[in-house]
């Protein structure tokens, strides 16, 4: 975990010992000339967290980061037929990474004091995601990780019914799509309080679901290659065409 970046870092030497295997894109659907595949032979991974961490800083709500994550979700759709999400399971992390959040928490500034009405309502997992007021600035509750989990599920849980309502509405004779989310509660952020988080998958084609549920690893990093073992051992159902991975993530880690 962390590995050093700049110069000396994995990407750097690997674009310097490899640079035919690099080109840059400048849109999703270029990379699949740039790969000469099409959508349907196309399988997109996305890095949850990294998605989330990226949401423009005035962009705060619930109901605001689901809309803007759906929307960016959506984009991954023009250029792969099925796509994944994958989310940190913080219950199953590796030492190595769970060394690395203390110390990136620890480098961190600390927050600036507010008032009162400012503060977060919440501080802990003890608490629904409905009861929250409609204006409750989450972004300060997804960078506790006391509270962070709980409002991912929620957003997550919400973009995926989106997606699912969106899939289900297609035409008669469209390709074979589907999306999935594998480390999100399928109780969103109302599971009650006090049970146990679930890293549950969510998924539109009930096949390639079950197949997800062999993704076990807690770092959302290491469950992108996890996700791709899978798919090339189920090539059928929506996955029949299934030549190609687009990997979305700004973890260097991953290259490796």
């Amino acid at each position: 975990m962390g590995l050093a970046g700049g110069e000396h870092g994995p990407k750097a030497v690997m674009r310097e010992g490899f640079p035919a295997a690099w080109a840059a894109a400048q849109s999703l659907e270029q990379i699949n000339t740039l790969t000469f595949s099409s959508p349907k032979e196309t399988l997109a991974v996305v890095d949850g967290n990294v998605l989330a961490m990226a949401v423009p800083s005035e962009i705060s709500t619930l109901r605001g980061m689901a809309d803007f994550l759906t929307h960016q979700i959506s984009k991954h759709f023009n250029a792969a037929n099925n796509v994944v999400v994958v989310l940190d399971n913080p219950a199953t992390l590796t030492k190595a990474k769970r060394a690395e959040q203390i110390r990136r928490d620890a480098s961190r500034k600390k927050p600036v004091p507010t008032s009162a009405d400012l503060a977060p309502s919440v501080v802990d997992d003890d608490f629904l995601a409905r009861d929250l007021p409609d204006d409750e600035d989450v972004r300060a509750l997804i960078g506790n990780r006391k509270t962070r989990m709980r409002i991912l599920d929620a957003i997550f849980l919400s973009i995926f019914k989106t997606l699912e309502r969106k899939l289900l509405g297609r035409l008669p004779g469209a390709p074979a799509a589907s999306f999935s989310i594998c480390g999100t509660d399928f109780r969103g952020g109302n599971r009650p309080v006090g049970e146990a988080r679930r890293h549950d998958v969510l998924s539109t084609d009930d096949s390639f679901g079950e197949a997800l549920e062999a993704v076990k690893a807690g770092e959302g990093d290491l469950q992108l290659t996890e996700v791709v073992d899978v798919a090339i051992k189920n090539r059928r159902g929506v996955l029949a065409d299934f030549k190609t991975v687009h990997a979305f993530t700004i973890d260097t880690d991953s290259i490796l």
